[in-house]
């Protein structure tokens, strides 16, 4: 279902799109609809807590210094949006980048996480929605490459302390 949401959003305005157009396109009933999901915005926010989850999922190696993890994160992030570009710019061109926000929050909000770590995902998933602005505002320039070195400069120099602890080094 959400991929049929895409694939309308392609041609449709978000207000313009149905739960009814959206079952004919997915091949399912409204029932199931209704069991999945309460609403059209509901399943928006489906769809980029998957986008989230694929970045999350994989391997999560233990580095040496939180600057690794967060070069590793700046990479996932980037490999993950490059492959998933295409249906994140339709969702962008709707104005519904904004949503992955409620998306990050009902992510949280199922994983067993502190507050501070709740917290901390949540600021990132607000720059991982920043930075998605700007990238699609630009027409998704470079390549796969380029997004990986863009984000680990943004992660990276100076705007992060070296450990938690609030002190840079």
């Amino acid at each position: 279902m959400a991929r049929a949401l895409v694939l309308l959003l392609e041609d449709k305005e978000f207000d313009a799109v149905s739960i009814v157009d959206i079952v004919g396109m997915s091949g399912v009933s409204r029932s199931t609809f209704y069991r999945c999901f309460d609403s059209i915005d509901d399943l928006v926010i489906y769809g980029y807590s998957r986008y989230l989850s694929d970045i999350l999922e994989g391997p999560r190696p233990e580095f040496a210094t939180f600057d690794e993890g967060l070069e590793y994160m700046a990479e996932r992030v980037a490999d993950v949006s490059w492959d998933a570009r295409d249906e994140l710019v339709v969702l962008h061109r709707r104005g519904l980048t904004p949503r992955m926000l409620d998306a990050g929050k009902s992510l949280v909000s199922q994983l067993d996480m502190t507050s501070e770590d709740a917290s901390f995902a949540l600021f990132h998933t607000s720059g991982i929605v920043g930075w998605m602005t700007v990238w699609f505002d630009e027409g998704m320039p470079g390549t796969r490459d380029d997004l990986r070195e863009r984000l680990k400069m943004i992660a990276l120099p100076g705007g992060y302390p070296a450990d938690r602890s609030g002190t840079s080094s």
